[in-house]
């Protein structure tokens, strides 16, 4: 947590930051969501941890939560805390992690890191994607066109609509690689309806889990 408050003190002219405006999407329970996702990626029992183990997964754990940061802070850093790591961390946001577009972090995410399934938030400043840029995403993914769905929460009247919807999505027989984008215009205006599509989407994708990429984007 001294991590993410150095991150949201300012100099004394330009104050203090919510920790909402300087990693967005957080909540309360995202450090240790990040930390208990960072041990099971390793498999490590939390009785046998070593020290170095430790230090390694809080070093992921700050990496991971700059996925997160707003352009504009990262660019700030050398105005808190955190001054002294500025060049490190500009180096990982800007040279070593996607944030220019959609298509960038999915090849990033399926092509270079090799994720299996990958269940990520996204927010944007950006249109929200149409059909036909699915088109443009299957000439770089390797996954098919028709394995590509593309869902938006608006267009749904009731959680049981949309629920249903998901589970056919998921139910679906395919032997090759999936993928699922579930949007939400004006996400800080919607924010408990994101809030409960992502619980509906968690909770299938934990019954689904194989070979699905979800990715819940807001703008």
């Amino acid at each position: 947590m001294n991590f993410i408050y150095s991150a949201c003190l300012f100099s004394e002219t330009e104050g203090k930051r919510s920790i909402g405006e300087v990693f967005m999407g957080y909540h309360a329970d995202t450090c240790a969501a990040i930390i208990m996702q960072l041990f099971e990626d390793r498999q490590c029992p939390y009785d046998e941890i070593e020290q170095s183990i430790c230090q390694e997964i809080l070093h992921d754990a700050k990496t991971t939560l700059l996925w997160c940061a707003a352009p504009d802070a990262v660019m700030r850093l050398k105005s808190t805390k955190l001054r002294d790591k500025k060049e490190d961390m500009m180096q990982i946001y800007f040279k070593h992690q996607q944030h220019n577009s959609l298509l960038q972090y999915l090849c990033h995410q399926v092509i270079d890191e090799k994720k299996i399934n990958l269940f990520a938030q996204v927010t944007t400043h950006s249109k929200l994607l149409s059909t036909p840029d699915l088109e443009d995403l299957c000439q770089v993914l390797p996954i098919q066109r028709q394995n590509m769905t593309l869902l938006t929460l608006q267009s749904f009247d009731t959680e049981q609509q949309f629920c249903r919807q998901i589970r056919f999505s998921l139910e679906k027989k395919m032997t090759s690689d999936n993928l699922l984008i579930v949007q939400c215009d004006c996400g800080d205006q919607n924010a408990d309806l994101v809030a409960c599509a992502r619980y509906s989407i968690q909770g299938s994708y934990n019954r689904y889990l194989k070979n699905i990429l979800e990715i819940f984007m807001l703008s």
